[in-house]
């Protein structure tokens, strides 16, 4: 037992890898036993239940590139966070926001503004300047809000937070609103609310394997995604960076 966990420790990514293949590949293959006439599964989705291991792999260091089904893995895994030519999808979710403002600004705002705004911006230090009833408002009436982002007063980003933390049974609770902005007024965000924080981020430019292996050393699956300037741009999961190598992999596939 003391060696099995040993060896967990020491290969975490590589041992992650090989379950999630196994998993995947076990599931493939009872779709094509028991449902052959209904989903015809074609070879290359057999292939990809191989990609998890194989990420595992570059990213734990065990090989350093990997060349097959027409593209070599390595050298598209370096392109740029946001940057990355994939036709199928993004891997960086852009998380369109504004800033928290007055009630009349959100009255005034059209419908169509209302649906893409996801993320509310919050500044850390102004006292007496957010009111309870005023984020309940915003929280109610934009549908589509997920997150609020916590920025410096230089409007550097700080963190993340999901806005699933202020609702107890899909209903808004005004005590974690009123916690939230004691929290902004003393800036002890990161006290509060510690591990629901998405704190940790890079910069646009960064490569995937190497925000690969911030999540996997810091045992999270979520990375902010700045610019230059330290401003929030959007938000980076691990499913996103996996789904952009099948992706790339099928495709070089598919065009080889």
């Amino acid at each position: 037992m003391d060696a099995l966990k040993k060896f967990w420790n020491e290969n975490t990514a590589l041992s992650v890898g090989a379950i999630v293949s196994l998993l995947m590949l076990s599931v493939f293959f009872i779709f094509q036993y028991q449902q052959a006439n209904i989903l015809k599964l074609e070879s290359r989705w057999l292939v990809t239940s191989g990609v998890p291991i194989l990420v595992a792999l570059l990213v734990g260091g065990y090989i350093k590139s990997f060349k097959g089904f027409g593209v070599e893995l390595e050298a598209s895994l370096h392109k740029p966070v946001s940057n990355l030519e994939l036709t199928a999808t993004e891997g960086m979710a852009e998380i369109q926001g504004d800033e928290k403002r007055s009630i009349k600004y959100l009255h005034n705002l059209s419908p169509s503004q209302r649906r893409i705004i996801s993320r509310l911006s919050f500044v850390m230090g102004r006292e007496n300047y957010y009111q309870t009833y005023a984020i309940e408002q915003y929280i109610r009436e934009l549908d589509r809000l997920k997150y609020f982002e916590v920025k410096s007063s230089d409007g550097k980003f700080v963190a993340i937070l999901p806005l699933s933390d202020f609702k107890i049974n899909n209903e808004i609770s005004f005590g974690a609103i009123e916690s939230f902005i004691r929290s902004l007024e003393e800036m002890t965000i990161q006290q509060t609310y510690g591990s629901l924080l998405i704190t940790h981020h890079v910069v646009e430019g960064t490569d995937l394997i190497e925000a690969l292996k911030i999540m996997r050393s810091k045992r999270i699956k979520r990375l902010a995604v700045t610019d230059e300037n330290n401003v929030f741009i959007g938000l980076l999961t691990e499913t996103s960076i996996e789904k952009r190598i099948v992706d790339n992999v099928l495709s070089a596939k598919e065009n080889a």
